[in-house]
């Protein structure tokens, strides 16, 4: 028994009264807020009668705890599933030699569409960018708000501020346990033990625990220029990219480019729908421009395992 009843007074009764064999009360229980009453059966047990001149409610969540095989299953089933994964020992290589590596058709089909869906269509982002040395965040309704001069020095301020290698411009959505049902299952995925293993497998680490995430949607003009994910004080060891984009034309930008530490730039990789990129934080990259002739916006889950 869970009790959910906040400031009960002893005299309003409600009591949980433990009886022995003889139905004589051996112990009691008032009610008290965020208390657990566990009781093992079969122990004769009576709440008391609730006084009518109680100031409230007596709320509380009771139920068994039972051995054996539970048959109604209400152990909560991963929503978003991962297909079976047969290269492993090619992905393990190709992370050693290079601190980077792409898993191809990561999810299974049924999740792929309940999160792309929800990714163009339900996601409410918000229009994060870096302006006056500060990151900044402001949603599509107000800059529509703003008048169109205001909105094209807001954004020429940004390109200035990229110019000089620092910027970024793209929308964002924090994945937590309020997010949208789709997103937050598939964060829980990330976080799960199975795949906590599996990320340590690929990139021969041991010490991942957790993962977090954010919705990212890269539109025409949108980018993340040069950088890197290692941020001292944080705890971020690998960074991940979930494509979420079907039918990407390499033409159209939003490639992951990764740089040499003097900025030479070495190798690119395009948006591909349903792959999972997983790189080292060390490494240096940007997301390029998305082109102004690019028929759709470039759509990802993204984020860092962290020890």
């Amino acid at each position: 028994m869970i009790n959910l009843s906040k400031e009960w007074r002893t005299d309003w009764g409600g009591t949980l009264h433990i009886l022995n064999n003889k139905l004589e009360i051996e112990q009691s229980f008032v009610p008290s807020f965020n208390e657990i009453n566990i009781v093992k059966v079969p122990v004769d047990h009576v709440v008391g009668y609730v006084s009518p001149f109680a100031n409230g409610e007596r709320l509380s969540i009771t139920g068994g705890l039972r051995s054996g095989k539970n048959p109604k299953n209400y152990r909560k089933k991963m929503t978003i599933q991962i297909n079976d994964i047969l290269n492993m020992s090619e992905l393990k290589d190709e992370f050693l030699k290079n601190g980077i590596v792409r898993v191809f058709d990561f999810l299974e089909q049924t999740s792929l569409e309940k999160i792309s869906l929800s990714m163009e269509k339900n996601v409410s982002y918000v229009n994060a960018f870096f302006l006056e040395g500060q990151n900044r965040e402001v949603s599509d309704a107000e800059i529509q708000k703003l008048p169109v001069v205001t909105q094209q020095q807001l954004y020429k301020d940004i390109h200035e501020a990229a110019s000089r290698g620092t910027g970024f411009l793209y929308g964002r959505y924090k994945i937590d346990q309020d997010s949208l049902l789709d997103l937050k299952d598939t964060l829980q995925l990330f976080n799960s033990e199975s795949i906590l293993k599996l990320i340590n497998e690929i990139t021969g680490l041991c010490d991942l625990k957790s993962a977090d995430g954010q919705a990212t949607r890269f539109r025409r003009g949108d980018f993340l220029t040069r950088h890197i994910d290692n941020i001292p004080g944080e705890t971020r060891r690998i960074a991940y990219v979930l494509g979420l984009t079907p039918a990407w034309h390499p033409d159209w930008g939003g490639l992951l480019q990764l740089y040499e530490r003097d900025g030479t730039p070495t190798k690119s990789w395009s948006p591909v729908f349903n792959s999972l990129t997983l790189f080292d934080v060390d490494k240096v990259h940007s997301v390029t421009s998305i082109a102004p002739f690019a028929l759709k916006s470039r759509y990802s889950i993204t984020g860092w395992f962290r020890s």
